[in-house]
């Protein structure tokens, strides 16, 4: 398996690396690791082998080696975007200049108390994004060397930025190649924050490598039709990103009825997450207690605002391993899915958190987007804001405070419903299948 995000805190690639190997394969995940990061560590039953990560301004002359190495994937990557192999090189003493400048600016901004845009701050950049097309070349052929020196039988990509490596080994080894979406990758910027480089680049890659899958998989419906009808490709099957039956809490906590009622965020500190949405709608319901668990690069920003709103009633709490997030959810009262169709990617999105909540028997509280809005109607969970609209959040969540009886209705119906149908068991009997029609 390939994963370019770090493997201990992704449940979705954990729980599949381990149930392939809980049911007799030998799992190795590959994937870039940090100073201080073992090189081979095993965990839930596979074992994971960490290489150096690429360097950000790879010589051209090296991501040119593609060309005489696989010419196959040389002329998908120059069909996708002609400048990811061709002139000119990017040297080190220009990307300082561009990318220093910025950074520094709003350093000073923030020296200075004034707020900064990091909430938006991701702008079109054609040479910054020249160079992430050019490392997903670099780590494809870092990812590549790693894998064939295992010989393995089969290669599983996750998401579309492991897609090229997985390819390079398949091609090199004749073996199945595996791919699971994650994301619509292309797609997780708005328009206005990506330039036609990238997106076209990212785009055409995905459109040609997905013809070249022997299994491919996603997390939702929505997603799935996505790929099959843009790129024309054979048909996705669905596993949905839900916790293990052994995270579970008793039904006893849902006994548990917080004074004042607690809404929770757990999830990651990014952009287009709508939390700029949620501090503007605690402002305006001091009686309910917010927390955020979780981190990211928008902590300090997501922490200036409620500062500045002298917002007493939103705690932020520490981050916790992505097997204690349940047990943990599980004290408070209702959960927060809030965001904003800022992409195509999150307005089809459905969220890990999204049952993480219904196991901890929480209330769930969501952007009205198509694949929420279809369980949380489907199954009576909870309630549907406006997305980005914080005076629809702050409303729905009043009425549903205002409601105890209701508000707990949602609570058990939650639990049951990943007791009896989202747990992973499931998902994983669906998982096991598509191996065995690939793999034997």
């Amino acid at each position: 398996m390939l994963n370019l995000a770090d493997t201990r805190s992704d449940p979705r690639v954990r729980r599949i690396a381990g149930s392939l190997s809980a049911h007799g394969h030998a799992v190795t995940v590959i994937s870039p690791g940090d100073r201080g990061d073992p090189t081979s560590q095993d965990l839930d039953g596979f074992t994971i082998r960490r290489i150096a990560r690429s360097r950000r301004l790879t010589p051209l002359r090296e991501i040119q080696a593609l060309r005489d190495e696989c010419p196959e994937a040389a002329q998908i990557v120059e069909e996708a975007e002609p400048a990811v192999l061709g002139a000119p090189d990017i040297n080190i003493a220009q990307w300082i200049a561009h990318r220093v400048g910025p950074r520094l600016r709003r350093e000073l901004e923030r020296r200075a108390g004034r707020p900064t845009d990091e909430l938006t701050a991701r702008q079109p950049d054609p040479l910054r994004e020249l160079a992430e097309a050019r490392s997903i070349v670099s780590v494809a052929r870092s990812l590549r060397d790693a894998a064939l020196s295992l010989a393995p039988d089969l290669v599983h990509a996750n998401d579309l930025d492991t897609l090229l490596a997985g390819f390079l080994v398949s091609r090199s080894l004749r073996i199945p190649l595996v791919y699971d979406a994650h994301e619509i990758f292309p797609e997780q910027f708005p328009s206005h924050r990506r330039s036609a480089l990238w997106h076209g680049f990212f785009t055409g890659l995905e459109a040609q490598l997905v013809q070249h899958t022997d299994a491919r998989f996603t997390v939702c419906g929505s997603l799935a039709r996505h790929f099959e009808t843009t790129y024309g490709c054979e048909p996705f099957d669905v596993i949905h990103n839900v916790p293990s039956l052994k995270l579970l809490p008793e039904a006893s906590v849902l006994e548990h009825k917080g004074s004042p009622r607690e809404v929770l965020y757990h999830g990651a500190y990014f952009n287009d997450r709508g939390l700029e949405t949620v501090i503007e709608a605690a402002a305006k319901l001091p009686r309910l207690r917010f927390v955020f668990r979780g981190l990211g690069p928008l902590e300090p920003e997501l922490r200036r605002r409620a500062s500045a709103g002298h917002l007493t009633n939103l705690h932020f709490a520490p981050a916790a391993r992505v097997d204690e997030l349940v047990g943990l959810a599980a004290r408070s009262d209702i959960g927060l899915s809030p965001f904003p169709a800022a992409c195509l990617n999150t307005e089809l999105s459905l969220p890990n958190k999204f049952f993480e909540y219904l196991m901890a028997g929480l209330a769930t509280v969501s952007s009205d987007l198509p694949e929420i809005r279809s369980l949380t109607d489907e199954h009576d969970l909870g309630a549907l804001f406006e997305p980005g609209d914080a005076d629809s959040l702050a409303g729905v969540l009043e009425a549903l405070v205002a409601a105890p009886s209701r508000l707990d209705e949602f609570r058990f119906r939650a639990h049951a419903l990943a007791r009896d149908r989202f747990h992973w068991e499931i998902e994983e009997s669906r998982l096991l299948d598509i191996y065995r029609k690939i793999h034997g």
